[in-house]
């Protein structure tokens, strides 16, 4: 329904690199995205946070952000 629709605007796959997911969390203007796997299934969510931390911790801007999501 409507809501699910207000969300989808957050949803990013599992897969996307960490870059991308900096690219839309800056544009989207939140500080978060939701992670779905390709049958829309939640997997986790990511904040500006985790990004942060997940680069401290090493992992590369190409790494998907699975690698970094809680």
């Amino acid at each position: 329904g409507a809501m699910m629709q207000n969300l989808k605007k957050y949803l990013i796959p599992d897969n996307i690199s960490i870059f991308d997911a900096i690219k839309f969390i800056t544009e989207n203007g939140t500080q978060f995205a939701i992670v779905v796997d390709n049958n829309q299934v939640l997997k986790g969510v990511i904040t500006d946070g985790d990004i942060r931390s997940g680069i401290l911790k090493g992992n590369d801007l190409k790494s998907p952000v699975s690698a970094i999501m809680n």
